[in-house]
């Protein structure tokens, strides 16, 4: 069963950086975000009737007048380093919408669907999978607050752990910013994605 369910029996939850996502906010909500999506009764059962949200992750984001365009990003850990893997790029007419993100494999791809109140696009970086790291245990963990939108800053919002390792310690996403920790556990694979709003447009 490739340890799944061992793995999933190990999993644990890590916090222990300053400002982790454990600890309570102090400061007023701020007003640009994005955060997990809340679904009424019509779309709970309209995502049930697509086959539920397993693999699916969404998001409701709230920018101001002065946004332009969003980009999303998968990074592969390297070396204790990010490094940009795939890049989707997207213009925004709206301040407020939508952002899904659809995979289960992420060495596959991923669907990526922005929706505003008058407008909806969608991509799918469709890949091969990667043989060895497809047949290893593999663990996501995403955003699960709201998070403040900061213009041209990274927002992580999903990491992909792939390992053969018995158990598996889940960092918070906001430990994109510490990849070295991830670097120390020694997994096999290890994928970030990001979302980046900005007021430039797309050149």
């Amino acid at each position: 069963m490739k340890k799944a369910f061992a793995m999933l029996l190990a999993v644990l939850t890590v916090c222990s950086l300053p400002g982790c996502a454990g600890e309570k906010r102090q400061s007023p909500e701020p007003e640009l975000y994005i955060e997990p999506a809340q679904l009424n009764e019509d779309e709970e059962k309209m995502a049930q009737l697509l086959g539920g949200k397993a693999g699916q992750y969404i998001y409701d984001f709230s920018a101001d007048d002065s946004v332009s365009s969003l980009r999303i990003r998968t990074w592969k850990l390297e070396d204790g380093e990010w490094t940009q893997w795939l890049v989707d790029r997207q213009m925004l007419t709206e301040s407020s919408g939508r952002i899904a993100l659809s995979f289960d494999d992420i060495t596959m791809g991923c669907r990526i669907a922005v929706q505003t109140g008058s407008g909806f696009s969608a991509t799918s970086g469709d890949r091969e999978a990667d043989e060895e790291l497809s047949a290893m245990s593999r663990t996501t963990s995403y955003l699960t607050e709201r998070e403040e939108i900061t213009y041209d800053k990274e927002i992580p919002l999903a990491i992909q752990i792939f390992t053969d390792k018995d158990s598996v310690s889940s960092y918070d996403v906001k430990y994109f910013e510490h990849p070295e920790e991830y670097e120390k556990l020694g997994y096999e694979g290890v994928f970030a994605v990001t979302v980046c709003f900005s007021q430039e447009p797309l050149s």
